[in-house]
């Protein structure tokens, strides 16, 4: 079965089940923490992972909150770190829950910084993202960022979630417990898609 890191369904996958009748793309997947150069605490540290020629790379910040003063939101200075786990937990996204219904980031239902609330009870003091694109800084708790980490994505985030097909009532009623006629077999790879590469040869 898959393994969170913590609440299934509010937590990052740790590792997925790999039981698919199929993949058609080989997920190129790592868990790991961002280390500062020489052991000297840094506030922002450059990571990457590279396989062959595919390779990816983003920024590592140090713990940073929202603070809101007059009617502006801005961050905190990052507090240099020696290490920092590398994970969706602390990817831009989340779930805001200081209003009924609640907001999802449908990129990353498990993160950090995302807020539609922006009143300074909702927000100040609340942590934003570790990890952010390379000259993409995360400057605004609306803003549509790409959560960046090399774990896997969740079965329910965007842009997996559409791909295992529609279960209406028709399904219910004419399907079940077969999988619907629009399901994608892309539903089973478990990495974002700029992780997908072909498969490896050695």
């Amino acid at each position: 079965a898959d393994v969170f890191t913590g609440e299934p369904g509010k937590s990052s996958t740790l590792y997925e089940s790999d039981f698919a009748p199929r993949k058609p793309k080989c997920d190129v997947l790592l868990n790991g923490s961002a280390y500062a150069p020489g052991g000297v605490p840094a506030d922002r540290v450059t990571v990457a992972l590279q396989v062959g020629p595919w390779r990816k790379s983003f920024d590592v910040v140090g713990d940073r909150a929202w603070v809101k003063s007059m009617m502006m939101v801005s961050a905190t200075r990052p507090i240099p770190f020696k290490s920092k786990t590398v994970s969706y937990d602390t990817a831009f996204g989340g779930i805001d829950q200081s209003q009924e219904p609640h907001q999802f980031y449908p990129l990353n239902h498990a993160g950090l910084g995302f807020h539609v609330n922006l009143s300074a009870e909702a927000i100040t003091g609340k942590r934003l993202p570790n990890t952010q694109e390379t000259g993409a800084s995360v400057s605004s708790p609306k803003g549509k960022y790409r959560p960046m980490a090399f774990g896997a994505i969740g079965r329910g985030w965007l842009p997996r979630a559409p791909l295992a097909g529609t279960y209406d009532k028709n399904w219910l009623d004419n399907v079940c417990p077969f999988l619907p006629a629009d399901f994608k077999e892309e539903y089973y790879q478990s990495a974002s898609p700029d992780q997908q590469v072909s498969y490896l040869k050695g």
